[in-house]
């Protein structure tokens, strides 16, 4: 889902199950810093050399299949966070801002999985005073590369609920004083492609019953869900039906039905 904008730390985390009282006993251990501390799910970060991270998430017993996801998204939110926001940022950033982006990974891995009780779950949750509902908006707005650029780098601590176009005010990166040497035998790098400005289909293959519809640069097969990005927007898509030559798609969140035509 993300691996277009962020990889989650992998192979230095480690996940365990715990009881009520070993999680509110986390909440008090002293030292305990870098730390998510939720109702269901705590998440501790340690730097052990320069950029070298080892942490530990301990997520709440019992809970039903997708509260244990969303808890778990949401955890390996902060490890992302406490792995690749600078220090200082680190120190700036509101603790709601911090939490809204971890909850807007639960959120919308839960789009993702359809599990509409759990997103409203979410949703309807004061945990984050209103920054989820920022962020939410500014994704849609101007995608999660934008929300990444900000939690890096942004001006403010945390996004305003009403004005999510804050998600734009990021400090200038400085250009080093001196250029870096050319190599002569490496080819000059060439920047990728802009995102395209619509959704097309390009190919369709298989036969009735097994078909794939290659959509943009995303194969779908029949209830496939994936987030394609557009020039201007996100869009999350479900292909509903694939055809001799098209394809029926919805656009989740608006329930938009849309049918795309292979070019002539």
């Amino acid at each position: 889902m993300y691996s277009r904008f962020l990889v989650f730390p992998g192979t230095n985390v480690l996940v365990n199950i715990v009881d009520r009282f070993t999680l509110e006993s986390l909440f008090k251990s002293p030292g305990y810093t870098r730390r998510c501390t939720s109702v269901f799910g705590a998440t501790s970060s340690h730097e052990l050399a320069d950029k070298v991270y080892v942490h530990t998430i301990s997520i709440l017993s019992s809970l039903s299949r997708k509260r244990l996801e969303a808890v778990a998204a949401h955890e390996f939110g902060h490890t992302w966070l406490n792995e690749n926001l600078p220090a200082e940022r680190k120190a700036a950033l509101a603790p709601e801002a911090v939490e809204a982006f971890c909850e807007m990974i639960a959120y919308q891995w839960m789009e993702m999985q359809r599990a509409d009780f759990e997103k409203q779950s979410i949703k309807q949750s004061p945990y984050t005073r209103g920054q989820l509902k920022a962020f939410l908006t500014a994704d849609a707005r101007y995608g999660f590369n934008s929300v990444l650029e900000w939690l890096q780098s942004g001006e403010a601590s945390k996004l305003e609920e009403d004005d999510p176009d804050g998600i734009r005010a990021v400090r200038a990166t400085a250009a080093p004083s001196t250029p870096a040497p050319v190599n002569p035998f490496t080819r000059p790098s060439v920047p990728p492609p802009p995102p395209p400005e619509k959704l097309t289909l390009k190919g369709i293959s298989g036969g009735p019953g097994r078909r794939l519809a290659i959509i943009n640069d995303r194969t779908f097969g029949v209830m496939d869900l994936a987030r394609m990005r557009l020039a201007k927007t996100n869009l999350l898509i479900r292909c509903l039906e694939i055809r001799t030559n098209s394809v029926v798609i919805r656009i989740e969140g608006t329930g938009e039905k849309q049918e795309l035509f292979l070019e002539k």
